[in-house]
């Protein structure tokens, strides 16, 4: 009566189409250009500690 569901369907459903190879390209392109951007705004608000650094700091 229950069907499993697949989590992959869409996906597939997408590469059938054609867009998924695209679509993560763009995500690509877009995170690389982000990147900077936010460690250009640590660096101007004076985090210049390694983020796994501070994270220990501040259980302590």
């Amino acid at each position: 009566m229950l069907q499993a569901i697949d989590p992959g369907l869409p996906l597939r459903g997408l590469a059938r189409e054609r867009v998924t190879l695209p679509l993560l390209h763009s995500l690509l392109a877009l995170l690389d250009e982000l990147l900077p951007l936010l460690r250009a705004l640590l660096n101007s608000l004076g985090l210049r500690r390694p983020l796994a650094q501070a994270r220990r700091w501040a259980r302590a």
